[in-house]
């Protein structure tokens, strides 16, 4: 087995970083640089202010005066910045500048040329008090075009101020940046003009206001009261104070001070302001130098406000208070202020929670030292609060929102002072959250969706959408019994994504579901407060099932399925052109790329290290289910510096179900054409559901790479070769390492009441060894004794197959006994109707269900009643005398368009045709029946992969 080694290319790397390596320039010395050049004002090294380090660059001018740095200017064209970035990137230009006193209508202007010619610039709003900074786009944002072996960099006086004095800091000819990373402001409003992302604060929302005010009423007064008691109850209840010497040790870490006015301490920065100092000489020890808001500076704010709320007699109470002022004047002095996008704001929401908790916990200190209004309005303005004033600004669900900035805006709602533009405040955010959390939103579109999915990035997600559900139930619960209640159908849809989430957990979510951090399953005891919110909110009715949930049910919108039985849970997984198989960032889930693969994890209740599934040693080809080339880790690792999410063409994998207690789950497979990839890899996938019993089926399984093609039936970690696995008898197999082979049909049993029984496919292999894999993050190697079974396809197979049955609830006995029936046609469970690459489809004798998968339209059947499919789709019926019980779906879901295409929106229609005149019993709009001479044509229009059942009944001539 190859295990991965880390290596680093320098190659053109190096060259680029060491291109601008020079870039920055930070005043650090005894005096001013003497490339530095001054007409009609005078510049000086002081250290009054200082961004970085401990001294800025103070500047005395008059109108037009100029501030002239005659330096090279390592300029990087775009190419060179993405080549750098290893995304799409921008050459930027940064600087930061202190301003004493607003000066609206006033502006700088920043000229670059050479030898004195300008050839680009941009202006740069004096608005404002405070640090402030820019992050420009010499391309893109700037006036004019820039040139290599720019030797100028002149700062222009406004010309509309007689004098007036400015510092600057911390200026950085030119780096490399994320071409989505840079925030407009009111200094820079041109910057990125055409950013709409959730996380950046926009001046035109900003500038919003309500339209009508109404009187404040006594359910007014009663509803601020109850919101803010139950906010601080629900902060104050999760938070510990911490005692005073760590409060005290960790303030004087932020090293502020205030003297005659002037308030100084280290810089406060969160993680996406990181991106402007890489590749900078000496980049990596500035950034040590900054408090980071999410780990030093938000924390420190909010256990100052917890601390302080928590006891105000406490003897220390008034310095707590002090520091806690302090640490807000700081904030705003820093540019944390309304209308500053502090260079970029990318990603905020994670990083600025805390602190927005600690000004709400902090409101009446902040009114008394006359900060409560800018503390307000800049919480506003980072949250981007006032965009619920206009419908058409409000942005799409996203659980990044629902997580991070729900309570957040919720708190910044409950700072306003009680007026009437509080109320106007909160029926907006009222009407706008019940708006996005009511919608069954359509196609890539974040939220919640209509089979209960916490769709994020592509996918189900819960890693994002549980956190996301929590806050949306604490929301609802927050704002119940008050004037600004979130709407039923918004609980509604809620409360499906959270029976969905109960569904899908046993208590843990598969390893399939964990995206891009595999081994962390989310477990449903995260959302016991949840329930508890929903159920206050709707009015004390309880929503959690009080018995374990059976049957099967189908999450298209995450491309997977569930079955349930007993206490054992299968998650059944796939990929398609709607959901990606694996969430792989350059150093997260690194070898992720199988885990859609059709694979089939069985979850017990008492979770998934009790049956063996570890990370130390596991084998990141060999996820249980999955149809796989098997490839060293080197090979298997993603070959993207950046993020790989891999779809297919395939339309039609995904999931259905019959009455809830019956399924069917496929996945068409396929490889892009890429390094590392097989673009001739195929596979045709198909698992049938019944109770214990799952029916799996394989066709078309080709390749042409040099690696063995395999499918998985099961891995697990065996401690030190005690945990026994069973081939072929009911001898436990306990010899550690060994490896046993052998022809179809076969069976393995592992140790925890599961057997696979293999009819076809090509030779069954064991082995149970100590293997090593690398860490999907770190790449440190790990070791664990583990056994692993599979269908060997070998190498460059061509539409090779297989079938095999997966029994979830049975013991070696019992399982020898059960692999004699399946030896003959007429003591086997099921009978396999076809199995191809256009049709794949099972009758179960016990349940007498047929079930089948269309990958294409099928006439000339004779499936009685069933004749023909005239669209891929999964049919699924049971007929008992004169009553037919019918389930149509199709996982191609509408409303996932590209490039525009109209046609993507529009609902997908399947046909089937019926042997005998039928009637339905039951009704669903969706589906429209027509008897034409002895036969039942029934059409169903799909857009959420929901399937259509119905219940007919035969019309007696």
């Amino acid at each position: 087995m190859t295990v991965i080694k880390k290596t680093l290319t320098l190659g053109i790397l190096l060259a680029l970083s060491t291109a601008f390596a020079e870039s920055l320039i930070d005043f650090s010395g005894k005096n001013v640089p003497k490339f530095v050049k001054c007409k009609k004002s005078k510049a000086a090294v002081t250290d009054i202010r200082a961004i970085h380090g401990n001294q800025s660059l103070r500047w005395n001018w008059r109108r037009n005066a100029t501030l002239t740095f005659n330096t090279p200017n390592p300029y990087l064209t775009d190419k060179k910045a993405s080549k750098f970035v290893k995304r799409r990137a921008l050459g930027i230009f940064s600087v930061w500048v202190y301003n004493t006193k607003a000066l609206p209508g006033s502006k700088l202007r920043f000229e670059f040329g050479k030898k004195g010619k300008v050839n680009c610039y941009f202006n740069f709003n004096l608005n404002f008090t405070g640090w402030r900074t820019c992050w420009v786009s010499y391309t893109r944002d700037m006036k004019g075009k820039p040139i290599k072996n720019m030797n100028m960099m002149k700062i222009v006086a406004p010309a509309n101020i007689a004098s007036g004095t400015l510092f600057f800091d911390r200026l950085i000819l030119c780096s490399a940046v994320d071409v989505r990373h840079q925030s407009s402001d009111a200094q820079v409003t041109f910057v990125n003009p055409k950013d709409k992302n959730h996380w950046t604060p926009q001046l035109r929302f900003y500038k919003l206001a309500p339209k009508r005010l109404s009187p404040l009423t006594n359910a007014d007064r009663k509803g601020f009261a109850m919101v803010k008691k139950r906010l601080k109850s629900e902060i104050l209840d999760e938070n510990k104070p911490v005692s005073f010497a760590a409060l005290k040790r960790d303030f004087n870490k932020t090293r502020i001070t205030e003297q005659n006015g002037v308030i100084k301490g280290r810089h406060v920065k969160f993680r996406s302001h990181d991106a402007i100092c890489t590749g900078l000489k000496g980049g990596k020890k500035y950034l040590k130098e900054y408090l980071d808001m999410r780990d030093d500076y938000g924390p420190l704010m909010l256990n100052l406000a917890i601390a302080w709320n928590k006891d105000k007699t406490e003897k220390h109470a008034a310095e707590i208070k002090k520091m806690f002022i302090l640490t807000a004047k700081h904030l705003l002095d820093q540019g944390w202020a309304a209308g500053s996008g502090l260079g970029t704001m990318h990603h905020q929401g994670y990083n600025t929670r805390k602190m927005l908790t600690a000004l709400f916990l902090m409101s009446k200190p902040l009114q008394e030292a006359g900060l409560l209004s800018q503390a307000s309005n800049m919480a506003q303005w980072f949250s981007n609060g006032r965009y619920i004033f206009k419908k058409s600004y409000w942005p799409e669900p996203n659980a990044d929102f629902f997580n991070t900035m729900s309570k957040s805006s919720a708190m910044i709602l409950a700072m306003m002072p009680d007026t009437p533009k509080k109320v106007a405040a909160l029926k907006a955010f009222s009407k706008f959250y019940s708006h996005i959390l009511g919608m069954e939103s359509p196609g890539w579109m974040g939220g919640f969706k209509a089979d209960g999915c916490g769709f994020h990035h592509w996918g189900n997600y819960p890693g994002y959408s549980f956190p996301a559900i929590k806050s949306a139930a604490y929301i609802c619960y927050l704002f119940s019994d008050t004037p600004w209640k979130i709407r039923t159908k918004a609980r509604a849809n809620l409360r499906r994504a959270l029976y969905a989430a109960y569904l899908y957990c046993n208590p843990k979510t598969a390893m399939a579901l964990c995206g891009r951090h595999p081994f962390r399953e989310c477990d449903i005891k995260w959302l016991n407060s949840a329930f508890e919110y929903l159920e206050t909110a709707n009015g004390g009715k309880k929503i959690r099932p009080k018995k374990t949930p059976q049957g099967h049910w189908s999450f298209n919108y995450g491309c997977f399925g569930i079955h349930r039985h007993k206490d054992k849970m299968v998650t059944l997984k796939g990929y398609s052109r709607y959901v990606w198989s694996a969430e792989i960032y350059k150093k997260d889930n690194r070898f992720g790329r199988y885990q859609s693969n059709g694979t089939i994890e069985i979850m017990p209740k008492s979770g998934p290290v009790s049956v063996g599934r570890v990370q130390e040693g596991w084998d990141w080809n060999r996820n249980p289910g999955a149809t796989i080339l098997y490839r060293p880790f080197d090979v298997l690792n993603s070959p993207n510096f950046n993020t790989t999410m891999l779809t297919t063409p395939s339309r039609i994998s995904g999931s259905s179900h019959l009455e809830n207690k019956y399924g069917i789950f496929a996945v068409e497979l396929s490889e892009p054409k890429t390094k590392n990839f097989d673009p001739k890899f195929q596979a045709v996938k198909s698992m049938f559901s019944f109770q214990d019993r799952i029916i799996c089926l394989g066709s078309g399984i080709t390749a042409r790479s040099k690696y063995p093609v395999e499918t998985i039936l099961t891995q697990y970690n065996v401690k030190d070769g005690s945990v026994p696995i069973y081939f072929n008898s009911a001898k436990a197999v306990t010899k550690l390492p060994f490896t046993a082979n052998s022809k179809t049909p076969s069976w393995v049993a592992d140790a925890f009441g599961n057997a696979w029984f293999v009819v076809s496919g090509g030779k069954i292999n064991i082995v149970r060894q100590k293997q090593s894999s690398p860490h999907n993050k770190t790449l440190k190697t790990a070791s664990g004794n583990f056994t692993a079974a599979w269908i060997e396809h070998g190498v460059h197979p061509k539409n090779a197959g297989y079938e095999y049955l997966l029994l979830i609830d049975t013991n070696p006995e019992k399982a020898a006994k059960f692999a004699e029936k399946m030896k003959s046609a007429k003591t086997k469970p099921y009978t396999v109707l076809r199995c191809d690459n256009k049709v794949q489809a099972v009758k179960d004798h016990k349940s007498n269900v047929t079930a089948a998968v269309f990958f294409k339209a099928t006439s000339k059947l004779n499936w009685k009643p069933l004749s023909a499919v005239k669209n891929p789709s999964y049919i699924m019926f049971k007929q008992e005398k004169n009553t037919l019980s019918l389930s149509i779906n199709t996982p191609d879901m509408a409303g996932f368009t590209r490039n525009n295409d109209k046609k993507e929106l529009l609902p997908r229609k399947v046909s089937i045709v019926l042997k005998g005149r039928w009637r339905a019993s039951n009704l669903d709009k969706r589906a429209k029946i027509k008897l034409i001479g002895n036969s039942t044509t029934i059409t169903g229009k799909f857009i959420h992969g929901i399937p259509i059942q119905l219940k007919l009944v035969k019309i007696k001539h």
